[in-house]
């Protein structure tokens, strides 16, 4: 049977990102081995991966031919002014709202999300080409090649497709903010905000490059500085994606603007990586000065350093420009990680590489960066010149090895005395006869770290690790205290590092949200990732994702997802064989199964999985974490009783790693409990639930969002055993530690009144169910949007609700809405929710 590949939705899109990584990471036996495994599972999935990686063949010349095919039949005619486009167009999923730009290419719109996935605008860029049956292929092929990019510097291109009349439409990320002419006159004065700024582009044009990309039109036009202030490149690769590499340049689109355009672009060359390179310069130098860069400054770098006159250490900024704008592509940079070094050299006013290392350049630099040292070698030289030097430089020498040596000695035995201090309390003398657990040393060593007051940073430090033994000792209390001296050291030393004071702001925000007071969490976690704005995309990476969970905790998933993935693409091109790759992994997947991605949340914890075992070993309670969280997915998605030997794993390896009264048990005694609810197992999901109550209750107190989370649970079994006191009782306990914890309107909120609307339902108290119900339904539709499962149960709740009272076209509408949404959730038309739904419209149809 022939499969045809179907519209490709964000999720698929997402799940064919994902297959795609995988396959490129595999030699070509065991790439085909996959794809033959994938064709027999996943037929469509297959006709989209076959085009991808046959259009990065190295054997084959696969894309290459087809950019000269079509670009020979599908270019545009340009003939006349296209027509306007009127808002309420709808172009597949996007609604056109109004037009904000127009140009040669065609015109840009702004777009809204119109089928109620969910809510986003959009730029929709309408490009003049010319219908033709193969623009569909190309187009397609290569927005999957552009999609790969996720950098938080790039405007990503999240869509696209062909109008009627043979258009070509993009669908770009929105970016609210000011250009890049603002931006570059508000820091005129100031070269190195210019710097940072454009190293930021630099970055997201070598992760383009990296991936095969080139952008062909970099300009300040294309460049927008987002409200938060981070600068994106926009229409990345649509140069790329109009232009074929048919030699006679009047044959096809020119997307390109001349005064931007590397030498060989107006000479009728294609875009390359090098041409992109030649653009990056010419934009710095107008960042720099606000002119547009001549080329004939690439061979005259002696005006082009009088031209930046004003900026410190103009020549070695000339040297860089010359190097990236030369006018033959050999002699720019190799590539764009090599300007970036250079500009971060020029930066640390290190000796450039695009200048020649005489003796004397190498040794000015030396002098700029240690005018201290240098200072001290010249006094040196003038006393040695009057006889003085041998015994005055010596003692100065020793003075000040002297003064270093006896910070560092004092540092070391502040530290030697604090940790003597603490192992002495294991003395069976003085702890009299009793032996001192690991909590006894830590409560005590938090007693003496008062003694390194004269150290602040190591100090805080080891507040800092401290607090983390008491976080994992489920002490929170305790940890959150410890956690607030470290920040409150730093925060009054004014030499501490931004990344250690971040650090501390984080392990704040950590134990905040172990204590279920996520808001204030997400607070003290804003200002940790504030403190690293300026440092490497790993090191701000790891405070995105702490962000990002605590935001996915508080029900703000789109904001989540964003920073979750951010730290995700970082981490897998910074560090792509490691545990905090398998974290960001892990904690995607985590979101993805809430909004009913499973396909992608599954992939997800499998690279996780796979990862946490590699780096951190089988027995490590992290890996079981990655367990238990596909073993909810099973659960999620039918598959209870293949879920259990992935809890009972889990829950073996977090006894012996916590012990037994821990919260990362209950957490597994939790998910037990639901499993065998699913299964119909009252009375064992009724004992896992208890067990889990009593540790959660006795470790976090009553008022956790956790012990919130089982009563909730215990109240659908109490219901399921005709208990409907005990489960009302249940759920009006949990719905208030939910609203004092995250405010009116929450997913689990949201749940709490769908159950708490089926049990007045089944009281017979109609008028109250159907308030209750239709609460929680807006309050999901708002949180999670209206393709979700818990929109459609609480649609089939409502038309039950309506069927019991005889309003039969209520419960016909409301029905019918539950079904769309759940085809729309699952492909197979077999899965339960489906036929469940289908067997209630056929009552209700009865019933009329």
């Amino acid at each position: 049977m022939n499969h045809r590949a179907g519209r490709l939705t964000p999720l698929r899109r997402r799940v064919l990102d994902a297959e795609f990584e995988r396959l490129l990471e595999l030699d070509e036996e065991a790439r085909a081995e996959r794809l033959r495994r994938l064709a027999r599972r996943c037929p469509r999935l297959t006709q989209w991966l076959g085009p991808l990686l046959e259009a990065l063949s190295d054997k084959a010349e696969h894309l290459e031919a087809m950019i000269r095919e079509v670009a020979d039949s599908a270019v545009s005619e340009l003939d006349g002014e296209d027509p306007e486009l009127s808002p309420g167009t709808r172009l597949g999923p996007w609604r056109l709202t109004g037009l904000v730009g127009r140009g040669g290419m065609g015109h840009v719109y702004r777009a809204e999300r119109a089928d109620g996935a969910f809510r986003m605008d959009a730029a929709v860029k309408v490009i003049r080409v010319r219908r033709d049956r193969r623009l569909r292929s190309r187009l397609t092929v290569e927005r999957q090649l552009l999609a790969r990019l996720d950098h938080p510097n790039i405007a990503r291109i999240l869509d696209g497709g062909t109008t009627d009349d043979g258009q070509a439409w993009l669908v770009m990320e929105w970016i609210s903010g000011r250009d890049l002419n603002r931006c570059r006159d508000e820091h005129h004065d100031d070269p190195q905000a210019c710097l940072a700024q454009f190293l930021r582009l630099a970055e997201a044009v070598n992760h383009a490059h990296q991936r095969r990309v080139v952008h062909g039109d970099i300009k300040p036009a294309n460049v927008r500085v987002g409200e938060d202030g981070r600068v994106r490149l926009l229409d990345f690769g649509v140069a790329r994606l109009l232009a074929g590499e048919e030699e006679e340049p009047n044959n096809r689109i020119r997307a390109l603007t001349p005064a931007w355009s590397a030498p060989e672009l107006r000479a009728g060359e294609p875009v390359s990586m090098q041409s992109d390179l030649w653009s990056l310069g010419a934009l710095l130098y107008w960042m720099l000065t606000g002119e547009r860069f001549d080329p004939a400054f690439a061979d005259d770098a002696q005006s082009l350093a009088v031209r930046l006159s004003d900026r410190a250490r103009n020549e070695d900024l000339a040297a860089i420009i010359a190097t990236a704008a030369a006018l033959s592509p050999e002699d720019r940079y190799p590539s764009a990680a090599d300007l970036i070094r250079d500009i971060e050299r020029y930066r640390r006013c290190e000796p450039v590489l695009a200048r020649e290392p005489t003796r004397r350049y190498l040794a000015t630099r030396f002098m700029q960066r240690n005018p201290f040292a240098v200072g001290l070698s010249a006094l040196a030289g003038l006393l040695l010149v009057l006889g003085l030097a041998g015994t005055s430089w010596q003692a100065r020498q020793a003075a000040l090895e002297r003064d270093r040596a006896r910070l560092e000695a004092s540092k070391t035995e502040r530290v030697s005395e604090f940790l003597v201090s603490l192992f002495e309390q294991a003395d069976p003398w003085l702890a009299r006869n009793r032996e001192l657990t690991a909590r006894d040393l830590v409560d005590r060593g938090a007693e003496r770290i008062r003694v390194l007051r004269e150290t602040p940073q190591v100090q805080a430090e080891m507040y800092r690790l401290l607090a983390r033994v008491h976080r994992g000792l489920a002490d929170y209390e305790q940890a959150g205290r410890l956690a607030s001296e470290a920040v409150e050291v730093l925060e009054n030393d004014p030499d501490a590092p931004p990344v250690a004071r971040a650090e501390a702001w984080a392990m704040r925000a950590e134990t905040l949200g172990s204590q279920g007071r996520y808001r204030e969490a997400e607070q003290a976690h804003r200002r940790a990732l504030a403190l690293v704005e300026d440092e490497a995309p790993p090191v701000r990476a790891r405070f995105m994702n702490g962000l990002g969970l605590t935001l996915y905790s508080l029900g703000h998933l789109e904001e989540a997802g964003k920073l979750l993935e951010r730290a995700l693409a970082i981490r897998s091109e910074h560090s792509p064989d490691s545990a905090e790759l398998a974290e960001s992994y892990n904690n995607l997947a985590l979101l993805y199964a809430t909004i009913d991605r499973h396909e992608i949340a599954r992939d997800h914890y499998d690279r996780a999985i796979v990862l946490r075992r590699r780096v951190l070993g089988e027995d490590h309670p992290t890996t079981s974490f990655s367990l238990t969280n596909l073993a909810s997915l099973l659960v999620q998605t039918g598959q209870a009783e293949e879920a259990m030997p992935a809890f009972r794993e889990a829950l073996a390896i977090r006894r012996n790693a916590f012990g037994p009264e821990h919260p990362a048990v209950a957490s597994v005694l939790y998910q037990m409990g639901w499993a065998n609810a699913n299964l119909e197992r009252f009375e064992q999901a009724r004992d896992y639930y208890q067990q889990a109550l009593a540790i959660r209750r006795g470790v976090m107190g009553d008022k956790h969002p956790s012990v919130a989370v089982l009563y909730n649970a215990m109240a659908s079994v109490a219901r399921a055993d005709g208990q409907h006191a005990e489960a009302l009782n249940l759920l009006e306990k949990a719905l208030d530690i939910y609203r004092n914890s995250y405010g009116e309107s929450h997913h689990d909120i949201a749940l709490v009144l769908g159950n708490l609307g089926a049990t007045h339902m089944v009281l017979g108290d109609f008028e109250r169910a159907v308030e209750l119900l239709q609460r929680a339904l807006s309050m999901n539709r708002a949180e999670l949007g209206e393709r979700h499962h818990h929109v459609a149960d609480n649609l089939r709740t409502l038309a039950e609700l309506h069927l019991q009272s005889h309003n039969f076209e209520q419960a016909a509408d409301y029905a019918r809405q539950a079904l769309e949404t759940y085809r729309l959730l699952h492909e197979d038309a077999s899965h339960p929710a489906v036929a469940d739904t289908r067997q209630l419209l056929a009552r209700i149809d009865a019933g009329r």
